[in-house]
Order: structure tokens, then sequence, then C-alpha cells
């Protein structure tokens, strides 16, 4: 496979010489621009190009896609161009501009929706501006030292949680087995949340903060989960004795700059074994930095600060119904609190 720089062919020879580089290269090109590759009226369906504008990113000519000018791009012969996901890629890959000016809350989501980017890595020395919340609802490592600037939205990494109905036989702290109303797609390893729903205090922030406990499985016989830990909690076997089975997703985030004004600059929310090392997160309208619903999550040689007004929130760490977190060798400032523990 070959890549050739596209050039203006004489009226004469410019099909016989297209011709001959589809026989010769098996349709690879690159160009300079998008703009080459949208005009160019020698590409047949399943040609390939390397855009220099998108990091050499690949693309390949289709037809049958709705172009939305990020992911899939609109071509003068009625193809399109698609993007060809790869295990690394570079933000700048679906468009986004790191000039701090650009809103590229549009590029940054667009990757979510390939499984088959692990790794979104962020330049040096630009800035990545999002005018509304990123999401990633699936594993994802982020490194790099650029920095990601939410202006009107946070970095949100987050799994998702189902209901498996409640506790039927009451356990005790110390058991290692629990027998459940539904223990539908629940096997070895599985992730489960035990939530008393009946539990309360005196904190005003009581809905936010829940009783319970994470619990991984070992095996389950029939309705009767077996754990691989003991259990922290008792509880009654009643139907407020909730059960979740969650799908944790695994993030690692590496090296990279956090700002913005929106709740927190970076959010993990159900996941599990996510390593956070290297980064800075700075700002926030209620604090730098929040797992929640998190378990076994390590964090290390980062900064978090929170320096705004004191107004209720104001956290540089906040730790919310998370189970077996370890923080070291990092700094962290919040206005009111550092790092704020609730449940965890």
């Amino acid at each position: 496979r070959c890549n050739l720089a596209l050039t203006k062919l004489t009226s004469i020879g410019e099909s016989v010489a297209s011709k001959l580089l589809s026989f010769l290269f098996g349709r690879v090109y690159q160009t300079l621009s998008v703009q080459d590759a949208t005009e160019n009226k020698y590409a047949s369906l399943g040609d390939v190009v390397y855009l220099k504008e998108r990091e050499l990113a690949e693309f390949r000519y289709t037809t049958g896609q709705i172009a939305n000018g990020i992911d899939i791009l609109q071509c003068i012969n009625g193809l399109t161009l698609s993007i060809v996901p790869k295990t690394e890629m570079d933000i700048r890959s679906f468009g986004a501009i790191g000039d701090d000016t650009e809103d590229c809350s549009s590029h940054i989501n667009a990757m979510n929706a390939y499984s088959e980017i692990e790794v979104l890595l962020v330049p040096a020395g630009l800035v990545f501006r999002y005018n509304s919340r990123i999401t990633f609802d699936r594993d994802i490592t982020i490194k790099g030292t650029g920095t990601l600037n939410g202006v009107g939205g946070d970095f949100l990494i987050t799994g998702s949680m189902e209901s498996r109905g409640n506790i039927t036989v009451a356990a005790t702290a110390g058991d290692t087995s629990i027998t459940l109303s539904d223990v539908s797609d629940i096997s070895n390893n599985s992730l489960l949340i035990l939530h008393d729903s009946t539990d309360f205090s005196f904190s005003t922030h009581r809905s936010t903060y829940q009783a319970g406990e994470f619990a991984v499985v070992r095996e389950v016989i029939g309705n009767e989960v077996h754990l691989t830990d003991k259990l922290e909690t008792s509880f009654d076997g009643v139907i407020t004795d909730k059960v979740y089975l969650v799908n944790p997703t695994k993030a690692s985030v590496v090296d990279t700059f956090f700002t913005g004004t929106t709740l927190y600059p970076l959010s993990l929310k159900l996941c599990r074994g996510t390593i956070v090392d290297n980064i800075n997160c700075i700002g926030g309208s209620s604090g730098a930095f929040s797992i929640d619903q998190c378990f076994n999550t390590v964090i290390s040689n980062s900064e978090f600060l929170h320096k705004g007004a004191v107004i209720g929130l104001n956290y540089g760490l906040a730790v919310i119904n998370s189970q077996d977190t370890t923080v070291y060798d990092s700094h962290i400032y919040g206005t009111r609190h550092g790092i704020a523990s609730g449940s965890g």
C-alpha cells in the first residue's frame, strides 16, 4: 500500500493516470486538505484517504451515510468519507480544534460512538474548549498533556446500573453470601451495589449520600449469590434492601489538564478499576474532581484545585458513595473542603 499526493493532471492524461494509479496502488490517496479529498472526482467506493488536517486520520469513501462534517464528510461525487477508527486516536482526528475558542463538544462526543477507540490522545500545547457536556459511557483511556476546557459543560466518564430487586433473606456483617429476588445476568465477577434505602441522617445532603456497599460476586447458585469478600453491613432482607447490577466503565486518565466553570471539570461515575495519574483539575462550580459510585479507584501524583466562593460545596476532591478509593502524592484544595467523602 502506498500513499500518493493528488496533483492536478492535464485534461488529456488525467483519465489514464487515474486508472494506472488505481491499478498499481489500490486507490490509497494522501491529501493536504479536506477539500482535496471531498472534491476528488476520481474517488471510488472503498478507496482510502489520509487527511493531513485530521492528523493523517484514515477515511474511506462510502455510500449511504449521512454527512455531519465530523466523522462523515460529504463529497462532490455523491460519496461520503467515513472515518476508520483506530485503537489510539488524536482528538483532532474528528475535527476538534485546540484554539480554546471553537466549541469542540460535538467533535469529542462523536468519538464515544466508536468502541474501537481505546485511547483518546490530547496533544500538548492545545486547549480544546467545549460548551456542553462530554460523555463517555464505555471503557476509555485519556492521555496527553493538552487541556480540556469545559465552558458551560463538564467531562463525564460513566457506567450504568440496573435494578435487581432486593435482598430477601436477612444477612449479617461478615457473611459471604446473600439471597436475591432477581439474579438475572449476575455471574462470576459481577459488581453489585447493595443499598439500604431506608437509611437517613441529619445531613441535608442525605439524598446524595446513601447507605450500603459494593459487593463482587464469586458464584451464583440458584438465587443465592456468593461473594468474594465479607459483608461490611447487615441487611434485614426486606424490600427496602435494594440491589443493583453495575455495568461499570473502566477509565484511565493520565497527564491531562481539565479546567471548567460547570459542576466538576472531570467526573467519574459507576467506574471500576480506574487509574488517575498526574492530572490537573482546576475550577468547577461544585468542585474540581468527583468520583461517584465508583469501585477500586487509584488516584496519584495529581492536583485538584477549587477556589470558588463558599456556597456549601467547593470541594477539591469529592468522593461520593464510592468504595476502595486510594489517593496519594496529590495536592488537593477546596475553599470549603479539600476532600469531601460521603458513604465512601
